[in-house]
């Protein structure tokens, strides 16, 4: 046998034909609930609109709706009021001890049982005064990012009924406390989430706000002396009072006691200990209606008293630069401090311009004042980027 005769032929074959499925033979029915993997909501709030933390369901071939009720009676499958996707947030009615119920649907209709958790929910008490006791403070805020405090214990301290006006007139933007809680309004479902819940009148709060407005905030004037409590790490404390007072004369005690490491007010400029200059304040007064960025190295106690002599810095507001733009409207936000020296060596004069830049993009500038030639320093606020670029920071400086 040769070579060719040895080789075992392949050949390749294609069958067409028609399939009919037997009637006999039953296709079986999803009869499989799907399950709520986690479903959580606060112990407690202050507010009737509560958030969802999470809510989470599986299935063994897919999750189509989600609801939340406040009965243990599964709903219907057909009820058009299931969700597409989980529900965020949850509104009550009225106070109480109430418990929520999440279920899920698959698209056979099979419903989930049900978890539930229980939430006590405590409205804020409404300080009844009579009206010759209640006093109202306008706060005005800017475009952007603000800080603010109030020295007015307000008659209402639930941050939904503080922040309505700004709501209604659509000013508002965003609300964070010290820690990071927020009053913010849901991407989905649009309602205001009040995860701050009550405003404590101790306490500054970062704003941001669409457009220059107004916050008025009505109650009683808070009585001094007044306590606030300082928490090593990061605060943001309030000014509970009606005027404005030398910063240095209201955080010496802190300074002295070896509390503060650095105060920052809502434009970003500073007290701090300047290396070899000590203690300088680039603040100048603390205003009412304003809060304060406050890093401590301990814990401490602030005593705001009622300085009768409300012994105010001569402290000169600065003009916007004119040649240097910056990439921010208002206050900017998240500031960090550029601290110069020796201003006389370098031949600068008042009105001369001073700027940083992350790149192309302007995020400090400053124009100098008799008061920081006098002074032979200067402390430039450099606002985080509201641009989000990022590259090397860059100085220019323009002479006037």
């Amino acid at each position: 046998m040769d070579f060719l005769e040895s080789q075992v032929l392949l050949h390749k074959y294609s069958i067409y034909c028609s399939y009919t499925i037997d009637s006999t033979i039953s296709v079986q029915p999803d009869i499989t609930k799907p399950t709520i993997t986690s479903f959580n909501i606060p112990a407690t709030s202050t507010s009737l609109n509560v958030a969802v933390s999470s809510f989470t369901a599986t299935d063994n071939t897919a999750v189509t709706g989600y609801k939340l009720t406040e009965s243990a009676t599964a709903p219907l499958a057909n009820d058009a009021s299931w969700n597409i996707t989980a529900p965020v947030s949850y509104s009550f009615v009225s106070e109480g001890t109430k418990t929520l119920y999440a279920w899920v649907k698959d698209a056979a209709g099979n419903v989930s049982a049900n978890v539930g958790r229980e939430i006590v929910i405590t409205l804020p008490i409404n300080i009844e005064l009579p009206e010759e006791q209640l006093i109202t403070q306008s706060i005005e805020l800017k475009t952007g990012w603000n800080i603010f405090s109030s020295y007015v214990e307000p008659t209402n301290e639930s941050m939904d009924s503080i922040m309505e006006n700004l709501q209604l007139n659509e000013d508002l933007n965003y609300v964070q406390d010290k820690v990071c809680n927020t009053y913010e309004k849901c991407p989905i479902t649009h309602n205001w989430i009040n995860n701050i819940g009550n405003m404590q009148i101790s306490e500054g709060y970062i704003i941001k706000v669409e457009s220059d407005c107004f916050l008025e905030i009505t109650g009683k004037q808070i009585e001094l002396p007044f306590s606030i409590q300082i928490k090593r790490g990061w605060n943001i404390i309030s000014f509970p009072i009606d005027g404005s007072i030398d910063a240095m004369k209201v955080v010496q005690p802190l300074i002295d006691a070896g509390v503060i490491y650095k105060i920052q007010d809502e434009r970003g400029y500073s007290i701090e200990n300047w290396r070899n200059l000590g203690w300088k304040n680039g603040i100048g007064n603390f205003n009412s209606g304003e809060g304060y960025i406050l890093q401590a190295n301990k814990n401490g106690v602030l005593t705001i008293n009622d300085l009768s002599s409300k012994s105010s810095f001569n402290f000169t507001e600065r003009s916007e630069t004119t040649h240097f733009k910056v990439c921010y409207e208002g206050n900017g936000n998240n500031h960090m401090n550029i601290n110069l020296v020796e201003l006389a060596e370098a031949n600068l004069q008042v009105g001369d311009e001073i700027a940083a830049f992350d790149g192309e993009i302007c995020v400090g500038a400053i124009k100098l004042t008799e008061f920081d030639l006098n002074n032979n320093a200067v402390g430039i606020a450099v606002s985080a980027s509201e641009l989000n670029e990022t590259t090397g920071l860059q100085w220019e400086t323009k002479l006037s």
